[in-house]
């Protein structure tokens, strides 16, 4: 029989779903369902419609379940860095997006505490403003984690949404900038540092709940996969896989870059520029 599995894929501008499956060996994919997402500017910042978002994820599931009833599994992928700050298991709005300019105050306080030099070599993970770590810090700054008791990057909140299960993938993870390369972990010293919360176990893809029943009366097991495209879409094998070579990247239009059993986070590949 043939299995048929959902991608959600959530970009900068718009999402799709695209249903997969194998014929012959062959890959073969059809789009289902296309949405528009954009960046919204409400009183000087920009922000997220989140809940739009899951409206259309939702709505994408069902077009799914209407052109092939019988899927295997599903799982979200959206762009890196950007969370849901949650209360009692209610979001905390707004949702600040990834080029809102609220970080840039933030930025010398976090390195006047930890120094970019040693957080990279904690985390392997190059400087952007938009990273999680200032982020996080700024609704530090703002008040806002104060008021919340969890927080969910957007990929795990939309599946939270449809199974109840919260997780927090590794891969998404690494690009908060609060991850390190040796541990695998949030890491306790940056986050102690920071005054930022404690922040449960990261774990690679696995499934989860079931999600379908509540959408359309049909059943595909949830996955935690790859939730951050970067990795979704190159042409490596799994981010803790051992090997080497030349790694294309096929989305985000960035340099070539070797793929390692291991992170490289030495001074040397800092100097070059040479980042994830």
């Amino acid at each position: 029989m043939q299995k048929n599995y959902l991608a959600i894929d959530i970009g900068a501008s718009s999402g799709r779903h695209i249903v997969g499956w194998m014929e012959n060996g062959v890959l073969c994919t059809e789009e289902v369902y296309r949405f528009p997402n954009s960046v919204q500017r409400v009183d000087g910042h920009l922000e997220w419609d989140i809940d739009s978002l899951f409206t259309n994820v939702k709505q994408g599931i069902r077009e799914a379940f209407a052109r092939h009833p019988e899927i295997e599994s599903l799982s979200i992928d959206t762009w890196a860095v950007d969370y849901v700050l949650l209360k009692n298991d209610k979001p905390l709005y707004p949702v600040y997006a990834y080029r809102d300019d609220r970080t840039h105050a933030a930025i010398p306080e976090v390195h006047s505490i930890l120094p970019f030099a040693q957080l990279y070599q904690c985390t392997g993970i190059q400087f952007q403003p938009f990273n999680s770590i200032y982020q996080l810090y700024a609704d530090k700054k703002a008040g806002r984690l104060a008021q919340a008791d969890d927080f969910l990057m957007i990929p795990e909140y939309l599946l939270w949404k449809l199974c109840g299960v919260k997780a927090r993938e590794y891969t998404n993870a690494t690009s908060t900038g609060l991850v390190n390369a040796q541990i695998r972990e949030y890491d306790p010293e940056i986050l102690s540092a920071l005054g930022l919360p404690e922040t449960d176990r990261t774990r690679h893809g696995a499934g989860s709940a079931e999600a379908g029943d509540r959408l359309r009366g049909g059943r595909a097991d949830q996955r935690g996969a790859v939730c951050h495209p970067r990795h979704c879409q190159r042409g490596g094998g799994h981010p803790d896989g051992a090997g080497g070579g030349t790694v294309p990247f096929f989305r985000h239009l960035e340099p070539v870059g070797c793929q390692t059993g291991t992170a490289g986070h030495h001074s040397r590949k800092l100097q070059s520029k040479f980042h994830k």
